[in-house]
C-alpha cells in the first residue's frame, strides 16, 4: 500500500510536468480536446500497456478519459469513454502475477487515469 502511494506520488510530479510540457489541443466534433504524449520510454515501469507509445486525452468537458494508440484506435480509460470507445483492458500489461481465477493480473491504469485527468483542469 506505502509504496503503491509512493509510486503514484512520484508520478504525479511528472504528469504534471509531462501535460505541462506537452499538452496540445485538438479539435474533435468541433469541442476542444486536451492531449498529452505518453509512451513506455518516458513512464518506465510505471507504463501499464502493451503498446510502447501514444496520448491520453481529457474529452466531453472532463467525463471521458481516453487513450489513443499510434494507428489511431481510441480506447476507455474510464466508464464513460469504455461505453463510447470500448475498453482499454485488452491493451493493459499483466504485472506478472496470476488472479485467483488464474488468469493474468493487469497493471494498474492509474498513472494514465491521473494524467488524463490533470488535463480536463
Amino acid at each position: 500500500m506505502i509504496l503503491g502511494l509512493v509510486c503514484l506520488t512520484a508520478f504525479k510530479s511528472c504528469a504534471r510536468s509531462l501535460s505541462s510540457s506537452s499538452t496540445s489541443s485538438a479539435h474533435e466534433s468541433s469541442e476542444q480536446v486536451n492531449s498529452a504524449e505518453v509512451s513506455a520510454a518516458k513512464m518506465g515501469s510505471q507504463w501499464p500497456l502493451t503498446v510502447d507509445h501514444g496520448w491520453v486525452s481529457c474529452e466531453r468537458g472532463g467525463d471521458t478519459l481516453v487513450f489513443t494508440d499510434d494507428s489511431g484506435k481510441k480506447w476507455g480509460i474510464n466508464g464513460f469513454a469504455i461505453s463510447q470507445y470500448g475498453s482499454i483492458d485488452p491493451i493493459v500489461a499483466s504485472n506478472g502475477s496470476n488472479s485467483t481465477d488464474g488468469g493474468p493480473n493487469k497493471k494498474p491504469l492509474a498513472p494514465l487515469f491521473d494524467l488524463a485527468q490533470s488535463l480536463c483542469k
